[in-house]
């Protein structure tokens, strides 16, 4: 029964623990060059991007930071993005959808993007099992001890 309740501590306590792994995303995309009305575009009117995402396939048609993750990139030529996001080890894979907005330096945003899917694993990575257990059974007057060694 020691044994028994032993190794039921251990594994309350390993089920308890959270593991988090960081995985990289890396986004690119194509600045707009003209508005939705077809007017010219240029880059210095571009206030910046903002770069939702979210393991739902059905992106909210408002996405921000209280319904998806939210990224913010300051204007100029940048076209790509490091996204580090923390996920917790499972056994299948995740899949982050991701869509973006322009922003003009008037504070308008854009229609969202096309939704692009990213898959990540982040491996369960569990302890080895304890080699070579042994136990020591001591008995005397009906009375017994087991000794974990």
């Amino acid at each position: 029964m020691f044994i028994k309740n032993f190794f039921t501590v251990l594994l309350i306590l390993f089920s308890q623990l959270t593991f988090s792994a960081s995985q990289d995303v890396s986004i690119s995309w194509t600045p707009p060059t003209t508005r939705a009305d077809g007017t010219a575009l240029s880059t210095s009117d571009l206030a910046g991007y903002e770069i939702y995402y979210t393991t739902d396939v059905a992106m909210p048609a408002i996405p921000d930071a209280t319904n998806t993750g939210l990224v913010s990139v300051s204007p100029g030529s940048m076209t790509t993005k490091v996204i580090t996001l923390s996920l917790a080890p499972r056994t299948t894979a995740y899949k982050i959808y991701f869509a973006m907005s322009a922003i003009d330096t008037a504070g308008r945003k854009s229609a969202l993007s096309n939704l692009v899917v990213a898959t990540l694993s982040v491996p369960i990575s569990v302890p080895g099992a304890p080699l070579n257990l042994k136990v020591a059974i001591t008995c005397a007057s009906n009375n017994c001890t087991v000794t974990i060694q």
